[in-house]
């Protein structure tokens, strides 16, 4: 089984957020939801990491109480780990690529990249 350490993000780690988000996601800037765009270097955020090295980055905005984080990825298999469909934004990439043309148009095992789900989990 492998061990990983979970912290939250603080100052010290703002260069390699930025890092990790531009490496994951072509720029710091993340886009939610229909001409809606974040940057997303200076949100709160959750650091996973294994024998020293960064393994994971959660990001999410703070919200009032009654929400818990949200991440504007999509998260396939989000349901086994207690998130639920917020929104489903048919052809928002098409509108995404207009503000942050990094976006990849083939995601993962070759799917096309059109659609947008809104995952969140309430904490």
């Amino acid at each position: 089984m492998t061990n990983y350490t979970l912290r939250s993000v603080d100052l010290h780690d703002q260069s390699r957020v930025v890092q990790l988000l531009t490496e994951s996601w072509g720029s710091p800037r993340v886009v939610v939801g229909p001409a809606r765009v974040h940057d997303a270097s200076p949100l709160l955020g959750l650091i996973a990491s294994q024998d020293g090295d960064i393994v994971g980055l959660l990001t999410y905005p703070r919200r009032r109480r009654d929400r818990g984080p949200r991440h504007p990825q999509r998260l396939p298999c989000g349901g086994r780990r207690g998130y639920r469909l917020r929104e489903l934004r048919v052809g928002a990439i098409e509108a995404a690529l207009v503000i942050k043309p990094q976006i990849p148009l083939i995601g993962n095992h070759g799917i096309p990249v059109r659609d947008e789900l809104e995952m969140e989990s309430l904490l």
